[in-house]
């Protein structure tokens, strides 16, 4: 396997590619996004997962949001586009959030490595 970064003229780093035998990956570097104060708020509240039967209260927090667990640590959320967020540490877990046909948000998609698409319904 083949690890090979890709580079702008001033020598950021812009994207990776992945080569294995009989495959090619690429993959572009996400770049920030600006989550407005406002738009954070839209997110705010309890989200119940009954197939985790758990819930997550979500805040806005310095640009992004944090997810607040019953059990566990907070997980710090990044903005990566409208309604799409990666934890901050390790970046291997994934919310979308999901929006009603007026705009306002009313759950969320939590991803990780194992496990896709467990549903968060807004409470």
């Amino acid at each position: 396997m083949t690890l090979t970064f890709t580079l702008s003229d001033v020598r950021a780093v812009t994207g990776v590619v992945m080569e294995v035998p009989g495959l090619r990956l690429e993959g572009e570097r996400l770049q920030p996004y600006d989550l407005s104060a406002k738009a954070a708020r839209a997110y705010e509240g309890a989200y119940r997962s009954n197939e985790l039967d758990t819930t997550y209260t979500i805040v806005a927090d310095n640009g992004g949001l944090r997810a607040k667990r019953q059990r566990g640590d907070d997980i710090v959320l990044t903005p990566i586009d409208k309604d799409r967020f990666i934890e901050a540490d390790a970046g291997d877990l994934t919310v979308r959030f999901e929006r009603a046909r007026t705009g306002r948000v009313r759950g969320f998609e939590l991803s990780v490595e194992r496990a896709v698409g467990i549903l968060f319904e807004k409470e």
